[in-house]
């Protein structure tokens, strides 16, 4: 008796089928591609460099034999003649491709620059002291500024000083004048009282 095939393996037969084939199909691509011959390298371009003088011989012994021409002969019979040996004779050979040297820039000089003459150096001198001059004028202007700024500040200090001085002496003048007025006051006040003790005992 046969038993029972599940369902889930009935539905999942032909993925699995799909997967096993795609497999088989990669180990064997592997296996082939990993028992195979390398790749050959290519080889690599040689360049050879000749002389005008080679290249010239070259290019006389591949171009063919020129016929010459008679000057009797018609012109058209001269074409007509070239046209059938154009197609007789075989196509020429391509002519080998050499590298020729490249030719080497020349070294640019430059011309050395002229010396300057003697006027110009001598305008370059005076406008040299010119400016320092200038520089120096600037400098003790700038000096003499201070200096004045300076002296007006004195000046104001001891004013200021000056005027403390003389409101301190005129306070101080004020207070002893104050204390004068009292003790005469006071004084006063004392003969007063005496006055009118002796004017009580009479």
């Amino acid at each position: 008796m046969k038993r029972p095939v599940p369902s889930s393996f009935r539905q999942n037969r032909l993925p699995l089928a799909i997967t096993l084939v795609l497999h088989a199909s990669l180990l064997g691509g592997l296996l082939f591609f990993g028992q195979s011959a390398p790749l050959i390298p290519p080889k690599p371009l040689q360049a050879v460099l000749i002389t005008p003088e080679q290249l010239q011989q070259m290019q006389a012994n591949a171009a063919p034999l020129a016929t010459p021409l008679d000057p009797a002969e018609p012109a058209s019979e001269t074409a007509s003649q070239a046209t059938t040996e154009a197609t007789v004779e075989p196509e020429a050979e391509p002519e080998p491709v050499v590298a020729e040297p490249e030719p080497r820039p020349e070294p640019i000089v430059e011309p050395e620059p002229a010396g300057p003459s003697p006027a110009q150096l001598a305008a370059v001198k005076a406008a040299e002291a010119r400016q320092q001059a200038q520089e120096k004028a600037a400098a003790e202007a700038k000096k003499q500024q201070q200096r004045e700024q300076q002296r007006e500040q004195e000046q104001q200090k001891q004013a200021q000083q000056k005027a403390e001085q003389q409101a301190e002496a005129a306070e101080a003048k004020k207070r002893q004048q104050q204390e004068n007025q009292r003790q005469k006051n006071q004084q006063a006040e004392l003969e007063k009282a005496k006055a009118e003790q002796k004017a009580a005992e009479a």
